[in-house]
């Protein structure tokens, strides 16, 4: 268990058909072997319904159950309707066990870990930024894994990270951009998300991703890459720009 009750947290990213939930079910068996309890978290950003139409489950939630539970014998299932979507800490500690996580993307991996990111925030009252590099998307996202009870992240030990200056916290080494921030406020209200607002203390750019006189853009983004953002869940690398064609009398 971590310091904070949760229980140890793997995750596995990939994209859809390169076989993540046959590593799961190896991982699975050989937890089991060892005599240890594990659940697992399936994230779909799609929807989904586990009820059957016409049950009496189903029908208690079409009447505006708010929450259903189905029990018996052996096994129980609880089918709650929410307005956002749950954080990773809160179902870990809904589940109460070990728990292994299957993300669809590493969008929405990167997602998990900015909610974790929310909730160090309000625990110390700082907060990183680091804008990394495109190729280094998939190790920053492992870091949504829990603290254990040491405070310590093994997931970082698969990042490579540097001390930050101001605030207490850690920078990801090799990444274009840092800010360092003392948090002010988290404003929720935004379906699942939230806004951390905070002040930056200190901010350091890579030296070269800093545009220059002796280096133009389109040298500097073939160089340095960035990286995008394309919702609702993929990302893109971008390296290359062209001048837009605007005719020659043209004034902006």
């Amino acid at each position: 268990m971590s310091k904070d009750g949760l229980p140890p947290v793997i995750s596995v990213v990939g994209k859809s058909g390169v076989g993540k939930t046959t590593v799961l079910e190896k991982v699975i068996r050989e937890i089991k072997r060892r005599g240890h309890k594990v659940g697992t978290v399936k994230h779909d950003t799609h929807g989904f319904d586990v009820d059957k139409p016409g049950k009496d489950s189903w029908r208690h939630a079409r009447a505006g159950s708010d929450a259903v539970v189905i029990s018996g014998p052996r096994k129980m299932a609880l089918i709650r309707q929410l307005e956002g979507e749950m954080s990773l800490d809160d179902i870990v500690k809904l589940m109460g066990d070990g728990a292994l996580v299957e993300f669809a993307s590493v969008v929405d991996a990167v997602n998990a870990a900015v909610a974790i990111q929310q909730a160090n925030a309000e625990r110390t009252g700082a907060f990183t930024v680091s804008y990394p590099r495109p190729e280094q998307v998939v190790a920053s996202s492992l870091t949504a894994s829990p603290r254990d009870a040491d405070d310590s992240k093994p997931a970082l030990a698969a990042l490579s990270t540097i001390p930050s200056s101001v605030v207490d916290g850690v920078l990801v080494d090799g990444a274009y951009l840092w800010l360092e921030c003392e948090l002010d406020r988290v404003l929720d209200g935004y379906g699942q998300n939230s806004l951390i607002i905070g002040r930056i203390v200190a901010a350091t750019a890579a030296a070269d991703a800093v545009r220059g006189d002796d280096i133009d853009d389109a040298e500097l983004l073939a160089r340095t890459p960035l990286l995008a953002y394309l919702p609702p869940g993929r990302f893109a690398e971008i390296a290359e720009t062209n001048s837009f064609p605007f005719p020659a009398e043209f004034r902006r």
